[in-house]
């Protein structure tokens, strides 16, 4: 078969036809007619605002956020509902108590540090995540960790986790700049 013929028809192919072409000529390695193909093909242009690279961020962020706290939710239902004799154990360097208070800490400190970022940015958070599915279950189980540390308090610091949410942000701006 003669490709140049054939290659001369190739701005008259519908986007199925080039698809399927695509797909062929990427499967049998043949790079040369694929290149055709695209450098061929009829081209759509658009634009986007300038503050797409923040809500791709906040967006991964909001559904980061509440997996994390769903994780930390199970966690604490799991140490809750150990036996009694298992609870007695050393598990890696900590009690049992202590293991509930780290994850209070961490739970805690990272859902301080979603509350410091998002206020630097104007954003209520529950305006980001209220849609997400176990959002309620989420602000329901912090304010469970909330009370639970007005009666045994931990240290909760939030600058490790802001720091991860700038450099997401940062990072997601940047690629749409």
């Amino acid at each position: 078969m003669n490709m140049n013929a054939i290659t001369k028809h190739y701005d008259k192919l519908t986007t199925r036809e080039r698809f399927g072409l695509l797909v062929a000529a990427g499967a049998r390695g043949d790079d040369t007619d694929r290149a055709a193909l695209l450098a061929s093909a009829p081209r759509k242009t658009w634009s986007i605002p300038t503050t797409n690279g923040f809500a791709e961020a906040f967006t991964f962020l909001s559904m980061f956020h509440i997996m994390t706290m769903q994780e930390n939710s199970t966690l604490y239902n799991l140490l809750l509902d150990m036996d009694e004799d298992i609870k007695k154990i050393n598990m890696g360097g900590h009690t049992w108590i202590g293991l509930l208070a780290l994850l209070r800490a961490r739970t805690l400190s990272r859902d301080e540090a979603w509350r410091v970022v998002c206020a630097e940015y104007g954003i209520n958070p529950e305006d980001l995540t209220s849609d997400l599915p176990g959002a309620e279950s989420v602000l329901f189980f912090v304010e469970v960790m909330k009370r639970s540390n007005d009666i045994n308090p931990v240290n909760v610091d939030p600058t490790e986790y802001i720091n991860d949410l700038h450099a997401v942000i940062e990072k997601n701006r940047a690629e749409w700049e």
